[in-house]
């Protein structure tokens, strides 16, 4: 009888530890945008009875829970992830769900080897920015539970992921991850040119992360290329061209040039105007017989002019005489 409870009591205590570690499991299951475990992850949450509901607000959050928490509760720290434009000010949160005692904040950015401590907050010392970031951001919110750093004017540099760690009394460091995500809005041009034989449609976009380029277009004999390049400044340039072989058969017809970027499509319309269609021999023949008339004009005007001084010059040769 002893020896049962004391089973039934040990597999409780493994279900009630696994729990935290499933909702933990969730969250990342939601980050890395897994479809086949969504089902399963929510299921562990609606079966864990302390687990907290995560605000729709947020458009994506972190859980996490400390490891050296002893007392058997889940230190559930929340966390968003941002996208904010290249060059523009960006802000990152932190929040402790739990009335632990919180002694200092520290936020520290991930790095390959280690990572690397940027600001701390403490009731003592207030905020301490290290000299590497002195210029670049600060704490803009000032709690031990609640905590916010701010990007005065995001570089490619603080494209990252980002730590946030309560140092607690008692339960050691709890920490959370928020990851930052730099992007440049879509430059996009498009032209077209009309050739002898072929008919070039040119799409092109700049932007961070690279954009993908779709058409939208009528008729056959039509090819399709692209090219992508990187710039020094983050961002990439994809260009798209379409190789109509017949251009007669696109002229008054309506081409779109669809730019996707972000998961939001952009649609950008060009009509292929007759206007600026000609034909290379109809234009040759034009401009021969323009010249032609030019000589032609010039050559009655030299006669003419001719024959005038040496009708000037009988007549006054006769009055001479006389």
């Amino acid at each position: 009888m002893d020896s049962s409870w004391k089973s039934r009591l040990g597999a409780g205590r493994r279900g009630w530890k696994r729990g935290p570690a499933g909702v933990h499991r969730q969250a990342q299951s939601e980050l890395c945008g897994v479809g086949g475990g969504g089902g399963g992850g929510r299921a562990a949450v609606g079966a864990q009875p302390g687990a907290k509901q995560l605000a729709p607000s947020f458009q994506l959050r972190r859980a996490a829970w400390s490891e050296d928490a002893e007392n058997g509760e889940a230190e559930e720290v929340v966390t968003q992830d941002e996208k904010q434009l290249l060059n523009t000010p960006a802000t990152l949160k932190c929040s402790l769900q739990s009335s632990q005692e919180v002694l200092v904040v520290t936020w520290q950015k991930k790095k390959a080897v280690s990572p690397e401590n940027m600001v701390t907050f403490s009731k003592n010392h207030g905020v301490v920015v290290q000299p590497a970031y002195k210029d670049k951001l600060n704490i803009t919110q000032l709690g031990l539970q609640n905590s916010t750093i701010t990007f005065w004017n995001t570089t490619l540099e603080d494209e990252g992921c980002y730590m946030c760690l309560f140092n607690t009394f008692g339960s050691g460091k709890i920490s959370g991850t928020s990851c930052l995500t730099l992007y440049v809005q879509p430059i996009v041009s498009l032209h077209y040119k009309f050739f002898e034989d072929h008919l070039n449609i040119t799409c092109s976009a700049t932007a961070r992360p690279a954009p993908v380029i779709s058409w939208k277009v009528a008729g056959s004999g039509i090819e399709n290329s692209t090219e992508s390049l990187s710039h020094p400044n983050g961002t990439t340039s994809v260009t798209s061209v379409l190789h109509v072989k017949d251009p007669k058969t696109q002229v008054g017809k309506e081409v779109i040039c669809q730019v996707l970027h972000l998961g939001k499509v952009m649609d950008f319309r060009q009509t292929m105007n007759k206007g600026f269609w000609f034909s290379v021999p109809l234009l040759l023949s034009i401009v021969s017989l323009v010249i032609l008339l030019i000589l032609i004009s010039i050559l009655l005007y030299w006669k003419r002019h001719r024959n005038q001084d040496r009708e000037c010059q009988r007549n006054c040769f006769g009055f001479s005489q006389l």
